[in-house]
């Protein structure tokens, strides 16, 4: 998260030095109502992490043919994300 909004605060910075009507009230604006920033940015780098976990879990249960622990651990990691999407979808 903290990469995404420095690359969409450093966008917004560029936008302003280029133009001269750009003022420091008007500086949130991009990061409060951007579209792509809260519905595909932000949760795809919040659920990231917990979907490789999910997936390195299930290779490892591949890999060593035992269901216990990794199948556990992969749906203790399946619902992190759910919660964590559902917590940002429905504040």
């Amino acid at each position: 998260q903290d990469v995404a909004f420095t690359m969409f605060y450093l966008f917004s910075g560029l936008e302003g030095w280029w133009t001269t009507s750009y003022n420091l009230d008007d500086a949130d604006r991009p990061l409060e109502r951007s579209w792509l920033l809260h519905t595909i940015v932000l949760p795809a780098c919040m659920v990231s992490p917990l979907w490789w976990r999910f997936c390195q879990n299930l290779r490892q249960s591949y890999d060593s043919r035992q269901r216990w622990p990794y199948l556990g651990n992969a749906l203790k990691y399946l619902i992190a994300a759910e919660v964590a999407l559902f917590g940002v979808f429905n504040p």
